[in-house]
Parts: C-alpha cells; sequence; structure tokens
C-alpha cells in the first residue's frame, strides 16, 4: 500500500492493471465506471491516483 493512501481497515482498496487493452480504451476515452451492486448498501467511493516515479 502506498504511504500516499490513508490506510482505513473498513475500507476495499484495489489496482488497475493499465497493461490491459480494456485499461488502455478506458484510459483513452477519459472514464472509468464502478458497479456497486444494490446488496452493498450506500456505497461512498474515494478514488486516489498514485503516479509511479
Amino acid at each position: 500500500m502506498p504511504a500516499a493512501i490513508p490506510l482505513r481497515l473498513e475500507n476495499q482498496y484495489f489496482a488497475l492493471d493499465l497493461s490491459t487493452d480494456a485499461a488502455r480504451a478506458m484510459l483513452e476515452a477519459g472514464n472509468c465506471t464502478f458497479y456497486t451492486p444494490e446488496s452493498l448498501g450506500d456505497v461512498k467511493l474515494e478514488l486516489f491516483a498514485v503516479l509511479r516515479s
């Protein structure tokens, strides 16, 4: 976990693999969509971008 991202035990964390065709298409389109099923309740998203140096 990069130090730039706050660690909270109740959160879910993931990373995007930007080497796939789908990821390249997403970057080219300039948008990203997240599906959250209703069973998760009231979901709040916080997005952090961590750039590689």
